[in-house]
């Protein structure tokens, strides 16, 4: 008799631990972002620059540095400086060269 309800006590926790899992929402493992320390200054000089996927729009950086530290904390998704200047100046800026 003891067995039995040691056997029953066993199946109503395994009981308890699966329903309750099945209403706990369920938690995708999220890779931690880098620790990039980079330290910029705040001068405002603009790069124009592209994802080296060759998908996307063209994005404005502050500055070369603000690429480095985004492409130290986006690493599946880094750009390359096109040009110096605003993106929205292209053709007036001075063409930088593709980084690969």
């Amino acid at each position: 008799m003891k067995l039995l309800t040691i056997f029953a006590a066993i199946c109503s926790a395994i009981a308890f631990v699966e329903a309750r899992s099945s209403i706990e929402p369920s938690v995708e493992e999220v890779s931690p972002r880098p620790v990039c320390d980079i330290m910029c200054t705040m001068q405002y000089d603009p790069v124009c620059c592209l994802p080296r996927s060759g998908c996307g729009d063209c994005q404005t950086f502050g500055n070369a540095c603000g690429l480095d530290v985004y492409n130290c904390e986006n690493p599946g998704n880094p750009y390359y400086s096109y040009s110096n200047g605003d993106c929205g100046s292209i053709g007036k800026g001075t063409l930088v060269g593709q980084l690969a």
